[in-house]
């Protein structure tokens, strides 16, 4: 197959909405072996990028801030350490979207406790493991 024939209609085949996540899944192309006869690739799923609106993007940012963003009561505060390159894309994240008390520690406070409360019932089982 010549890069020039590719349709991306050729291979994008779901009638999901957009808006509605899907799987990624396996389909197949056809392409030419060494012997001149036809073997089956698989190839990813392709799927439609959806867009949001502007009021989405804000709710959106209003509901990351609310989890993220507040400044929390941290007692009995322990070192954690995160490289360099880490550290400076929190800080940059925080500066921009944070309250003025915000700080780094703080954010990951917030979304290592979002993460411990998401997963506590999954932990505990594999725990059990």
């Amino acid at each position: 197959m010549n890069t020039k024939d590719f349709n991306i209609d050729d291979f994008v085949t779901s009638t999901a909405p957009i808006s509605e996540p899907t799987k990624p899944t396996q389909q197949s192309i056809p392409t030419q072996s060494t012997e001149n006869s036809m073997s089956v690739v698989p190839i990813p799923h392709l799927t439609a990028v959806s867009r949001t609106s502007t009021k989405q993007r804000k709710a959106s940012l209003d509901e990351y801030r609310e989890a993220f963003m507040m400044p929390p009561k941290i007692t009995d505060r322990q070192t954690v350490f995160v490289s360099r390159e880490v550290r400076d894309r929190i800080d940059e994240i925080v500066r921009r979207f944070g309250e003025r008390k915000m700080s780094v520690s703080g954010f990951l406070e917030n979304l290592v406790r979002h993460h411990l409360e998401t997963y506590s019932e999954d932990l505990e089982q594999w725990r059990r493991l």
